[in-house]
C-alpha cells in the first residue's frame, strides 16, 4: 500500500518559513516605532527592544529566534490593549461600561490568565485593579524578553549586567538547568534557585564554564558545559531532556527512540522525510501530561514521553509531534483560521469544548500516524519482534481513524460561519478525504481485530459508540 502524502510544498516549508520570519520581524520593529506607544511611557524598554532587534541574530531565522518574536508579537498585543484602555478612560465621553472597553480588559484578563505569568497576575489582581496589575506582569514580561534573547539568541561573547531569564520548558529547560540551544550547552544548578520559574543571571560567558546566579540572597556560581545531547543513528534529530535522566538512561532513551525512528523509515520514505523536515530536537519528559499538552511553539522542538511504550507507539507520538509542527508552519505562512476565539466545539475523546484550532490538529495528530500504521499492518501480522504490539496497534489505528472522521461536520460548519477560510475547509478536508479513501483497508482491519482479538474489538466497539453518542449530545443542531 503506498502512503498517501497530500499536496503541500513540505521540502521547502523552511524556506517558506524564513521568509515569512523576514515579514514578522520587519512588522514588529514597525510597530514598535508607532507613535501612540508613547502613551504607556516605557520608551526605555522599546528603545532596548529596537536596538537589539537591530542585531544581525536578531534577524536570522533559528527555531529560538523566532520563538522569541512571537513572545515580541504578544507583548505588542498586550501594548495594543492597554493603549485601548488607557484612551476609553481618558475620553471625556466615555462611558464607563463601555463595551468596547470591557472586551479590551477581558482580552487583557484572559491573556495573562492563560500566560507563564498567571499566578503573580493572580496574586496581583487580588487587591489591584487590572491595569495596575497588568503594569506589574508586564514588566516581569518585558525582562524576560531580555533575558531570553541575551542566553539563546545573543551571540555575544559576554554579558556584564545582570538579567532575568524565563526558565522554557519549551527549549529544553528546567528547574535543574537551562539549554542554551544556539551554542548547544547546559548551564546546571546543583539545587533550584528560590526565584524559579526564573533565574537571575550575570557574567554569562565571561568566564569559561561558570556563569553566577542569584539563590538566597548571594550570587552562586553554575556551570557551563557542552550539552552532550547527540543526534539519533536514524535521523538528524537530536534528543534532549531536562536534566532527570542519567548516561545509562539517556542511552536508552536514544536508543528506543532511535529504533521508532527506523521503523517509519521502514514504514515509507516520505513520512520519514516528513519528520526529519519537522522535527530537529525530542525532549524527553516523564510526564505525559507535558507530551500531550505541548502546542510545539518552538519550531522542531517536541516532548516525547517514553513510559512503557512500544516502539511502534513511540513512532506514533514522533509522527504526531511532527504533524503538530507542520499544522503551525502552514497556519503561519496561510490564513486558514479567521475566528478561533471561542470554544464552539466538542472534543469527545477529551470531553471538554474545544476550538476550530484544536479540530485542525486533531485531524493531524490522527492522519499521519494512522497511514503509518496502516502501512505497518502486514509487517506486524508476519512479524515475531516484540516492538509490534499487535494487538495495540491495530486498535489504535482504528480509534485514530474515526478520531480524525468524527469532527467532519465542524470543519463545513466553521467555513460556513465564518471561523475559517475556503483554503482552510480545503486543507483540512484533502486530509479526511485521503483518509476516506483508505476505507477498504480500515474494514479489513476491523474484521482482523474482531476474528483475532474479539474482546478487544468489544472493548474498542464500545469506546467508539460512547464517542459518537457524545458528538451526538453536543450537536451543533442544540
Amino acid at each position: 500500500m503506498k502512503l498517501v502524502l497530500p499536496s503541500g510544498p513540505y521540502t521547502n516549508i523552511h524556506n517558506e518559513f524564513s521568509k515569512k520570519f523576514d515579514g514578522l520581524h520587519e512588522m514588529i520593529y514597525a510597530e514598535l516605532s508607532l507613535p501612540e506607544l508613547s502613551i504607556l511611557k516605557r520608551h526605555e524598554f522599546i528603545s532596548t527592544l529596537q536596538t537589539l532587534l537591530k542585531s544581525p541574530e536578531a534577524k536570522e531565522y533559528t527555531p529560538s529566534n523566532y520563538y522569541w518574536h512571537t513572545q515580541i508579537d504578544d507583548l505588542l498585543s498586550v501594548y495594543s490593549l492597554h493603549i485601548e484602555i488607557l484612551t476609553e478612560e481618558d475620553e471625556d465621553d466615555a462611558q464607563a461600561d463601555s463595551e468596547d472597553s470591557l472586551s479590551a480588559k477581558d482580552e487583557l484578563f484572559e491573556f495573562w490568565e492563560a500566560s507563564e505569568l498567571a499566578h503573580p497576575f493572580q496574586e496581583k489582581i487580588k487587591s489591584l485593579p487590572l491595569l495596575e496589575s497588568s503594569e506589574f506582569v508586564l514588566a516581569l514580561f518585558e525582562q524576560n524578553l531580555l533575558g531570553f534573547f541575551y542566553i539563546q539568541v545573543s551571540k555575544s561573547s559576554a554579558l556584564i549586567d545582570s538579567l532575568i531569564y524565563p526558565i522554557t520548558m519549551d527549549v529544553g529547560d528546567s528547574a535543574k538547568q537551562i539549554y542554551v540551544i544556539s551554542r548547544d550547552q547546559l548551564i546546571s544548578f546543583e539545587t533550584p534557585s528560590e526565584t524559579f520559574p526564573v533565574i537571575v543571571i550575570k557574567d554569562f560567558l565571561s568566564t569559561v564554564n561558570k556563569v553566577s546566579y542569584l539563590d538566597k540572597g548571594k550570587w552562586s556560581s553554575a556551570d557551563i558545559t557542552p550539552s552532550g545531547y547527540h543526534f539519533t543513528e536514524a535521523a538528524p534529530i537530536k534528543i534532549i531532556h531536562q536534566g532527570q535522566l542519567n548516561s545509562a538512561q539517556y542511552t536508552e532513551a536514544v536508543t528506543r527512540i532511535t529504533n521508532a525512528l527506523k521503523l517509519i523509515r521502514n514504514a515509507d520514505e516520505s513520512f520519514f522525510n516528513f519528520v526529519c523536515v519537522f522535527t530537529t530536537h525530542l525532549c524527553v519528559t516523564s510526564d505525559p501530561l507535558i507530551a500531550a499538552n505541548s502546542a510545539n511553539p518552538v519550531p522542531g522542538m517536541s516532548f516525547i514521553c517514553l513510559d512503557k511504550a512500544s516502539n511502534v507507539e513511540l513512532a506514533v507520538r514522533i509522527l504526531q509531534s511532527s504533524a503538530l509542527h507542520f499544522l503551525n508552519a502552514t497556519l503561519v505562512l496561510n490564513d486558514f483560521i479567521i475566528d478561533d476565539d471561542e470554544d464552539s466545539y466538542f472534543d469527545v475523546e477529551a470531553n471538554s469544548a474545544c476550538s476550530i484550532l484544536d479540530i485542525f490538529r486533531n485531524v493531524q495528530i490522527s492522519y499521519w500516524p494512522l497511514v503509518f500504521l496502516l502501512k505497518t499492518f502486514d509487517t506486524a501480522v508476519s512479524s515475531k519482534s516484540s516492538e509490534y504490539d499487535l494487538e495495540r496497534l491495530l486498535v489504535l489505528a482504528l480509534e485514530l481513524n474515526v478520531s480524525a472522521l468524527i469532527y467532519e461536520d465542524y470543519i463545513e460548519h466553521a467555513f460556513q460561519t465564518y471561523k475559517i477560510t475556503k483554503g482552510g475547509k480545503d486543507f483540512c478536508e484533502e486530509f479526511i478525504k485521503n483518509i476516506r479513501d483508505l476505507s477498504a483497508k480500515v474494514v479489513m482491519l476491523e474484521n482482523f481485530i474482531q476474528k483475532k482479538f474479539p474482546d478487544d474489538f468489544k472493548k474498542l466497539q464500545h469506546k467508539l459508540g460512547n464517542w459518537q453518542n457524545i458528538k451526538k449530545k453536543h450537536s451543533l443542531n442544540h
